[in-house]
């Protein structure tokens, strides 16, 4: 369990989806998106492995992971003429920067592990996932949260918080949602 993993790991790493990522374009964002639940939980990095023979793929691979702040691995492919140079790009001063680099998303998406884990009445990773999919189409900028980052200082940062069906919520985090949607911040709740 990541969730779990994230108190005692300093980096995490995840493959890529290997074959062919951009047949899976789609889902690819929100999943490395959900991932940054531990770095904003942790502070740790995150890591993005991914290894192709297509350039292409791998291009499109690291340009994801890049667009989340997190850091790629990549295996030893020989570079394609009729690809730009990405890794060159990535150093310079046109990307991002990494530390120091703060989200500004003002939505975020509750991604509970005790409901994924203890929910039995419903899919909750699939319908945690399909809402983000849905926000990447609307270009709505969102974030996942976990249930370690249910509380005032983090939700602060945010308008809108969609809870879905995390139906296995401790009083610590109804308390915390209740206080966010007291001073303002919008709650979408399915039963």
């Amino acid at each position: 369990n990541l969730i779990d993993l994230g108190r005692v790991i300093n980096y995490f790493g995840t493959e890529v989806m290997t074959r062919n990522v951009m047949q899976s374009s789609r889902s690819l964002l929100p999943h490395r998106k959900m991932y940054n639940i531990l770095n904003l939980a942790y502070d740790v990095p995150i890591w993005g492995w991914y290894y192709s023979s297509n350039q292409n793929c791998n291009y499109f691979a690291w340009a994801t992971a890049n667009m989340c702040g997190q850091c790629a691995l990549k295996s030893d492919c020989p570079p394609d003429a009729d690809v730009p140079d990405f890794e060159a790009w990535h150093a310079g001063r046109h990307n991002m920067k990494r530390q120091g680099a703060s989200p500004v998303a003002e939505t975020a998406v509750l991604f509970s592990g005790f409901s994924r884990d203890w929910n039995r009445g419903v899919c909750f990773a699939h319908e945690a996932l399909d809402l983000a999919q849905e926000l990447e189409r609307l270009h709505v900028s969102y974030e996942f949260i976990g249930d370690m980052s249910v509380n005032a200082k983090q939700l602060a940062k945010y308008k809108v918080l969609f809870v879905g069906a995390a139906q296995c919520v401790d009083d610590a985090e109804v308390a915390a949602i209740k206080a966010f949607a007291k001073r303002g911040g919008r709650v979408y709740l399915r039963p």
